[in-house]
């Protein structure tokens, strides 16, 4: 029934009786919240908000040349302002200069001029050095990656502007979970969390040479060990704490760590108390129905046009077709179908 877009929207309500809950509450491979979280955290400082505070870098991608190795190469070289607008045909830029603005343009020292050859096929100096730093005069490409149209990364030349800084390069500066300090920040916060001890190192010991005692000989031993004791040592006991391994102690508690590709988690009573109650709902609606109006509804999800929906209700095919018996006997319980969502969600 595609091709009748006009009644799309007075379909609405058939779409969501396709797309109700009816299979066993199946979550989502994830933890995380799907529920609308209202939290009303202010948008000021990034420094000072509560959500964000207690965040850290995992990953640190650094740019080359950095901006110190700019700035030492830049300052090196005398410049001169040099005035334009910021549109060439703006009407604003008037014989004064009104609104104008200028930019540096480098005059004498360890520079090196190009030729860019512009749309209208005539030469412009323009800047290609300044002492270790690049530019393009317009006419290089540098190797560049883009998505072919199946979704694959491949290589491709691609033209540098006039004025692109060549020869940069980005580069992961620290692997990601290679920050230690991220995870004794973890283990802090569920020391704190627990009130438990974080793990220490355990001492080593000299490893004695293995020898091969029956249980019953380990039995008379502890009984010659509880003979030779007069009064037993005091019983110390170990505040709690944290198993040595693993290193993070995140790893223990998998209910509360949240995985980029949606695996393992658990599930948030909010999600689970949404579809129950949605499941409800709809079992209400169901009930306002008639047999004839479900049946019509089941029938429409399998049909292609509005004449199949009436021959599988039993009408003849020319009653079902020409006289539209089919589409008036959908429209019916789709109408009897909106009425009574109406009056359960209202």
């Amino acid at each position: 029934m595609s091709r009748h877009g006009s009644i799309a929207e007075q379909l609405a309500p058939l779409m969501a009786y396709r797309n109700r809950p009816q299979d066993e509450y199946e979550p989502l491979r994830t933890n995380w919240n799907l529920t609308h979280d209202n939290d009303n955290y202010d948008e000021g400082d990034e420094d000072q908000r509560s959500d964000i505070k207690d965040f850290h870098i995992e990953r640190r991608i650094n740019i080359r040349p950095t901006l110190g190795e700019i700035e030492r190469e830049i300052v090196m070289v005398e410049y001169r302002d040099v005035p334009y607008c910021e549109g060439v045909d703006s009407e604003f830029c008037g014989s004064r200069g009104a609104l104008q603005k200028s930019y540096p343009y480098p005059i004498s020292g360890d520079i090196e001029f190009g030729i860019h050859i512009d749309r209208k096929k005539k030469p412009r100096k323009v800047v290609v050095r300044i002492g270790k730093l690049r530019f393009s005069n317009g006419h290089v490409t540098e190797r560049a990656y883009k998505r072919a149209p199946d979704g694959k990364v491949i290589a491709f030349d691609a033209k540098m502007p006039v004025g692109a800084m060549l020869g940069t390069s980005e580069n992961q500066e620290r692997v990601l979970g290679g920050n230690r300090k991220g995870i004794a920040k973890s283990n802090a916060y569920f020391a704190e969390l627990l009130e438990a001890n974080l793990p220490n190192k355990v001492k080593t010991k000299k490893r004695h040479r293995y020898v091969k005692v029956s249980k019953d000989e380990t039995r008379a031993a502890l009984a010659r060990a509880y003979a030779n004791t007069p009064s037993l040592p005091p019983v110390k006991r170990c505040p709690p704490g944290f198993p040595w391994q693993p290193s993070s102690v995140a790893e223990l508690f998998m209910g509360m760590k949240k995985f980029p590709k949606g695996q393992s988690g658990s599930i948030m009573w909010q999600d689970i108390s949404t579809a129950i109650t949605n499941r409800e709902m709809w079992e209400e609606v169901l009930a306002e129905l008639s047999r004839e109006d479900v049946a019509t509804l089941d029938a429409a999800l399998t049909s292609r046009s509005f004449a199949e929906v009436g021959e599988k209700l039993g009408m003849p095919s020319h009653f079902a077709d020409k006289k539209g018996g089919g589409k008036q006997r959908l429209l019916a319980a789709n109408e009897n179908l909106a009425n009574a969502i109406k009056k359960f969600v209202a």
